[in-house]
């Protein structure tokens, strides 16, 4: 008898080099739209002049537990915090990029990279569908 080949079935999504050409894509037509978020970036609001700032001063873990307006600005804090071992230049990038909500890039993702799962397209549909309106305030 012959033994039989086992082919191991294909994951479900992208490939991996897939993956890197839509990040790459995204990131060329975000450059084509706004060159000056690369070429001369800049803290934006409260994360130079406060949680950057705070977590240089006061070390990164004091800044954790400090309030700001009542709250708890936890996540900004801890990306600040991430950011402190970056030369200055480029903790500018590392902050924003870990600051980031982008709700549409969010959906834009779990549309590309989803999973294609056997009966549960149309649940997938329909949170892609919530996302988006979330995003644009409907």
């Amino acid at each position: 008898m012959a033994a039989k080949a086992s082919s191991s079935p294909q994951p479900a999504g992208l490939r991996w080099y897939w993956q890197v050409a839509v990040v790459c894509a995204a990131i060329a037509l975000i450059f084509s739209r706004q060159p000056d978020a690369f070429l001369h970036a800049q803290f934006f609001a409260e994360d130079g002049k406060i949680w950057f700032a705070d977590a240089y001063n006061n070390g990164w873990f004091t800044s954790l537990f400090k309030a700001q307006d009542g709250y708890f600005q936890t996540l900004p804090r801890l990306a600040a915090a991430l950011s402190l071992p970056a030369p200055l230049a480029l903790a500018v990038f590392d902050l924003l990029a870990r600051n980031q909500p982008a709700p549409l890039g969010e959906t834009t993702a779990l549309q590309v990279l989803s999973r294609n799962v056997p009966g549960q397209d149309d649940e997938r549909l329909e949170l892609q569908q919530r996302m988006i309106e979330l995003a644009s305030g409907r």
